[in-house]
């Protein structure tokens, strides 16, 4: 816990002992407030040593473990990075509009209904609302996975197969509300450093595409706010969740 009086130290409660022992804060595992949680800055001090001081310029605001990536606020983050990737992809894909009907039903779940619609070409086959449409019957929503691939086949967006399975990995912890990350085996306090690196590296890999769909935006549109930047998440949301 941080000390009430000097900000250069902290308290690390000892269990054996049951007292609280007076230590200097470490400056390598000094961070800023307003740094992003997933900056590689941030990371790194994750990696190497598994909690950070949280300082706000000289004072020390709280101390944080890599365990605080199972809070709320980064499942609420990364399901907004997602749901971006999706509706970009789907604007992206009806920004092109040279791909047939055949082309889709290739790769777009039939499930969907949205080829009982007439038209031959994709701006007219297809909108937004259509993509996420589901049948009468409550049947599921064609799935991200499809649309990245759809998007792949056609050159639309380059992505990397291991970029591909660490979306879909995540998208898979996040709408089953999984540990992102996970406790050590047999243990109920003691978490998996190499799971919060899987993480990590998994939303590296929304960012990926994220961004290389933000330069197909700014390539077709000259406006550049016709898809804006989304603020980033900093350390200060592990300290007010």
């Amino acid at each position: 816990m941080p000390h009430i009086g000097n900000p250069n130290k902290y308290y690390e409660y000892e269990v054996d002992g049951d007292r609280l022992n007076e230590k200097n804060i470490p400056p390598k595992q000094i961070v800023q407030l307003t740094d992003s949680i997933f900056s590689h800055h941030v990371y790194k001090k994750f990696k190497d040593f598994g909690i950070i001081f949280v300082k706000q310029g000289e004072v020390l605001r709280g101390i944080v473990h890599f365990s605080d990536y199972n809070r709320s606020v980064v499942y609420d983050y990364i399901y907004l990075r997602l749901n971006r990737l999706e509706r970009g992809l789907i604007r992206l894909i009806v920004s092109y509009q040279k791909y047939t009907r055949k082309d889709l039903k290739d790769f777009l779940s039939p499930k969907s209904g949205i080829f009982e619609k007439n038209g031959t070409d994709l701006n007219s086959l297809l909108t937004e609302s259509d993509f996420r449409a589901k049948k009468e019957n409550g049947g599921d929503q064609i799935s991200l996975t499809k649309i990245l691939e759809f998007a792949v086949k056609h050159e639309i967006l380059f992505i990397h197969d291991s970029d591909l399975e660490k979306i879909v990995e995540i998208r898979n912890l996040i709408a089953h509300s999984g540990f992102l990350v996970e406790k050590s085996n047999g243990s109920e306090f003691d978490y998996n450093i190499e799971s919060f690196i899987r993480l990590v590296k998994c939303f590296a890999s929304i960012e990926i595409v994220l961004k290389q769909l933000l330069n197909r935006f700014y390539f077709l549109y000259t406006e550049k706010d016709h898809y804006p930047i989304s603020p980033v998440i900093s350390l200060e949301s592990f300290l007010t969740d």
